[in-house]
């Protein structure tokens, strides 16, 4: 890993993840395994690094999800979902970026394949900076603006 940003463990499955934080155009997550080469400084994400073409990938385990920097520029990790509140986000991995906010997540049932992402909120850029969860497996995200902490809710449902 280059630059880890947040790692948790899934309470039900004791699987570590991990924001893994780019060096100029990948942002990463990843699923840490004991002895697994996450490929820093060969590859950057899914990307050849040192050599820009034609790196050796291989015994490198590619992350999970790979972002370009479209998508922000420091990826936060946080955790699996695993509380009551929103049963349909059960199971998700939630995370965020420094730079492009909001909550993004990720189901963590399938992580052998890479996957992509969902955004469940738009935010502020200035909002999501960290993540906790509570005793229960519910889910709270730390902002830098105004030094709050927000639980993560389910919307109300909107007609069409």
């Amino acid at each position: 890993l280059r630059n880890p940003w947040r790692m948790s463990f899934d309470r039900e499955t004791g699987i570590l993840w991990a924001g893994d934080v780019g060096h100029s155009q990948r942002e990463e997550i990843n699923i840490v395994r004991a002895g697994a080469n996450y490929g820093w400084n060969v590859t950057e994400g899914t990307l050849c690094f040192s050599p820009e073409a034609g790196c050796d990938r291989s015994g490198i385990t590619p992350p999970l999800l790979d972002l370009d920097r479209s998508y922000g520029c420091a990826i936060i990790g946080g955790y699996v979902y695993r509380g009551e509140a929103i049963p349909v986000l059960r199971g998700w991995y939630l995370f965020s970026d420094y730079c492009q906010s909001g909550i993004r997540a990720i189901p963590s049932e399938d992580f052998d394949a890479p996957t992509e992402h969902v955004q469940l909120l738009d935010g502020d850029p200035d909002f999501a900076v960290s993540f906790a969860e509570d005793a229960d497996g519910e889910i709270y995200v730390v902002s830098r603006e105004g030094a709050r902490i927000y639980r993560v809710i389910a919307a109300p449902a909107t007609s069409r």
